[in-house]
């Protein structure tokens, strides 16, 4: 790769993570409240769900979803459907009540699970290294 392709690479990943999405919002919310050495086995969850996404795209689920239009339409529409049921969710639920429980500290392994979960589902992570990553190998 060269330097040229190098730096719009890295424009373009740079760029696509300024917006905060899941993985940085649990990861902020692991470490205000069980703390940072808790945060940084969030982060390890966010790395191993990015190696799987990595892996997905090294055996060509890029090219499948590229050759067979049908199959990206389905999992786009799915993409829709996931985000309007949640927004529905939260439009029809009750509010909170102002007073929060006491949560017990996360556990490491619940800690890097969960951060592990999220980022595997995050739909901008996978359009990112389905769609984005492909294009500079």
């Amino acid at each position: 790769m060269s330097l040229r392709e190098w730096l719009v690479f890295m424009t373009i990943w740079f760029a696509a993570g300024i917006p905060l999405g899941p993985n940085a919002l649990d990861c902020i919310v692991v470490s205000a409240s069980d703390g940072f050495q808790r945060s940084l086995r969030a982060v390890l969850g966010v790395a191993l769900a990015a190696l799987c996404h990595l892996a997905a795209m090294g055996v060509g689920l890029s090219t499948i979803l590229l050759v067979n239009a049908t199959l990206f339409h389905a999992i786009k529409w799915f993409g829709v459907a996931y985000l309007a049921w949640m927004g529905v969710t939260m439009l029809t639920r009750q509010a909170a009540s102002l007073t929060l429980p006491q949560a017990r500290p996360m556990s490491r392994l619940a800690a890097t699970r969960r951060a592990f979960l999220i980022s595997l589902t995050n739909p901008k992570a996978i359009l990112v290294y389905l769609a984005v990553f492909p294009q500079f190998i």
